[in-house]
């Protein structure tokens, strides 16, 4: 066993142990000590391996003065008094990567609920105090969500949610989840940092080259927790995140979702698309195998791997046991979409009786066509349907061009969401207009229209003309 003794101070740049300032309804200024850790921050407060493989279980006493209360990821169990000063000490976790041990000693007021048999703390400045009960009320709403869409369990004894005043974002230390104060009525946020008890915190990327496995989850499956599965709602909402991750995803410095990281740096790069890139794929793979085989695969990683890490081979390995081949070419799916930056175009023309697909990496700066790069192929799923719905098929595209036999046209089914986007020539704009889809599909499908001819790829007048025929 190795003893070591060490100092350090509080920061005031929301990194490590840092300073969280307030102001009183009187102008006099309170302070409060907490940390933000992610991605490499907890090394700045105490020496540790700070990795997120590295888990371990952490035991935390905090001498304060006696007026403050102490608060970590575990609860406490003794508090010793001593002239005007008191020692909390606090139970020891269960393992968990350094970037999620946290802290907190404030002088911020409280209220107490349970949910589901669990004791949850909300805790605001004293100048918020008014807005407590509206807090306690929607997180009594949000919790519920969580922990109704996987059967694993939630291994904290407690959860307190604490709201600085300065905090920069949220953050999902397990036991103590971490938010500004700005996010007390934001519902979409708490869920997500809810979700998080599962991604990131119950399984928990290797490291920082995957943050897709803690957000892309995350975000996908806090979607389906909100809306459910199959609404409007739930199209809109993974429609929205697609176009964020798509919009972006376009340059010579984007970078895949699976990427090298040697530095700090590297890490903070990591979160420009991990939340809507991965949310889309995650989404793409599961329409792809079937909402019920992939969400048993997601309920097996975290039944199998809880308190562990998980890497992208592994999840590969678990997505590779899906029965019927449905695996193996989900596993080709996905090591394209993951491991490869941007993302493909689909050129899709039709003749009396077939259609041709043609894929080519939609890509600022390869506007003329011998410039294209069609060099870059992704294995790519695609839901076909006719335009009255009748017929569909879902075939999987592993080469530049592929031919489809049929007697009508076909579209990309548009319910479908994915990481492609689809181009069709003008007999077909012709048809789409002419459909019973709804307006809402056909200003969905023109978008990719709009945005291939931004960047070249496809005629800009023909363009304005399908466009100003609406």
């Amino acid at each position: 066993i190795s003893q070591l003794i060490w100092s350090g101070g509080a920061t005031t740049d929301n990194a490590g142990a840092y300073e969280a300032w307030y102001a009183h309804d009187d102008g006099n200024l309170s302070v409060a000590l907490t940390t933000h850790e992610e991605s490499m921050h907890t090394r700045k407060w105490m020496p540790c391996f700070d990795e997120p493989r590295y888990k371990a279980p952490f035991k935390l006493s905090i001498e304060h003065p006696s007026h403050l209360i102490a608060l970590s990821n575990a609860r406490v169990v003794s508090i010793e008094k001593t002239a005007g000063r008191r020692t909390s000490s606090f139970e020891r976790t269960w393992p968990i990567s350094s970037y999620l041990y946290t802290f907190s000693v404030t002088d911020y007021v409280s209220q107490e609920t349970s949910v589901d048999g669990l004791p949850v703390t909300v805790y605001v400045p004293p100048p918020l105090a008014s807005s407590l009960p509206k807090a306690v009320k929607l997180i009594e709403e949000v919790i519920p969500l969580m922990l109704k869409t996987f059967s694993a369990v939630h291994i904290s004894k407690k959860l307190d949610f604490v709201f600085f005043p300065d905090h920069v974002s949220a953050m999902e230390n397990p036991g103590h989840i971490s938010l500004g104060a700005d996010y007390l009525d934001k519902k979409a946020t708490l869920v997500h940092e809810m979700m998080h008890q599962y991604f990131g915190n119950l399984i928990t990327m290797d490291w920082w080259s995957d943050l897709w496995i803690n957000e892309g989850l995350t975000n996908f499956y806090e979607d389906i927790a909100i809306y459910g599965n199959r609404t409007l709602d739930l199209l809109l909402s993974l429609r929205g995140l697609r176009y964020n991750s798509i919009v972006g995803d376009v340059l010579d410095t984007s970078i895949p979702l699976h990427n090298a990281v040697h530095t700090f740096i590297e890490s903070r790069h990591m979160f420009r698309n991990p939340y809507t890139k991965g949310g889309i794929v995650i989404n793409m793979l599961r329409e792809y195998v079937g909402k019920a085989d992939f969400d048993a695969v997601i309920e097996k990683i975290l039944d199998e791997r809880a308190n562990a890490t998980l890497s992208l081979p592994q999840f590969y390995d678990y997505l590779s046991k899906i029965e019927g081949g449905i695996g193996e070419k989900a596993v080709k799916i996905a090591r394209d979409f993951m491991e490869q930056a941007n993302y493909p175009l689909l050129l899709v023309r039709h003749t009396n009786e077939t259609t041709v697909i043609r894929q080519v990496r939609f890509h600022r700066g390869f506007a003329k066509e011998q410039q294209r790069d069609y060099d870059t192929r992704w294995t790519i799923p695609i839901h076909l349907t006719s335009l009255d719905g009748i017929y569909t098929r879902t075939l999987v595209m592993e080469k530049e061009e592929i031919t489809v036999n049929n007697r009508g046209i076909l579209i990309v089914d548009p319910s479908r969401v994915v990481n492609y986007r689809v181009v069709y020539d003008r007999q077909t704009y012709e048809a789409i207009r002419k459909s019973q889809l709804s307006e809402e599909d056909k200003d969905f499908m023109e978008l990719d229209l709009v945005e291939a001819a931004t960047l070249g790829y496809t005629d800009a007048t023909t363009t304005y003309d399908v466009i100003m025929t609406r």
